[in-house]
């Protein structure tokens, strides 16, 4: 939940890239970030996610102050992150960090796989670079659902899938929808999160903002 944000670039005598702005992700719903190139998407997500601070306002995470307690954000293109010898080995990086067994990291590792649609043995045991795009960019994402995060903070995820892919996507998020995870997904056409329960908010370049009651149909 984000109250009274404020983020402008040192220096920048232009008008911020929004003030006063509140925010809140919810659990099971999708807060949809929708606005033109340079007008703060991804810089919120990134304020969000304890990434850029604010020089005004400020972010309380979910769940404040219940162990476990977590937000992850995904990067557009984050296929381009992978960078272990095994799809499995990647996806087992943040719970080994966290420092789970090697056997729990792997068995989440398999489990975030099966989440995205991939098989473990099959797709696990592949070198990330002999996948498809989408199979990279889902494989990315399986890597952060291992950490098992609260709220998840997408950068145009649907960017570069073909149609099939985008169902699958959306496929995904239900399924994380389902689970209580509250997703917020920033996009430069809300029109295909239509299927998906939640909110719009609009940002523009010149710094103002604007929420909406629901995602808007056939944009």
């Amino acid at each position: 939940e984000a109250r009274g944000l404020g983020v402008a670039w040192p220096g920048d005598a232009g008008p911020p890239l929004f003030e006063g702005l509140d925010a809140v992700v919810a659990a099971g719903e999708v807060l949809a970030v929708v606005g033109p190139s340079g007008s703060g998407k991804t810089t919120l997500l990134r304020v969000l996610g304890g990434i850029t601070r604010p020089w005004k306002g400020s972010v309380r995470p979910p769940a404040a102050g219940r162990p476990g307690a977590r937000v992850a954000f995904v990067p557009q293109f984050a296929e381009a992150q992978l960078f272990a010898p095994t799809v499995a080995e990647d996806v087992a990086f943040a719970p080994g960090r966290a420092g789970l067994p090697r056997a729990e990291a792997a068995e989440r590792s398999a489990e975030a796989l099966r989440r995205v649609g991939l098989d473990p043995v099959v797709h696990g045991k592949a070198f990330p670079l002999d996948l498809s795009q989408g199979e990279r960019r889902r494989a990315a994402l399986a890597g952060v659902l291992s950490a098992e995060p609260n709220v998840l903070l997408l950068d145009e995820p649907e960017t570069g899938l073909d149609p099939p892919g985008r169902r699958l996507l959306l496929d995904i998020m239900a399924s994380l929808l389902a689970r209580g995870v509250g997703l917020c997904v920033a996009t430069h056409q809300p029109g295909w999160l239509a299927p998906l329960p939640g909110r719009t908010l609009l940002l523009c370049r010149e710094g103002g903002w604007g929420t909406g009651a629901e995602h808007p149909r056939g944009a």
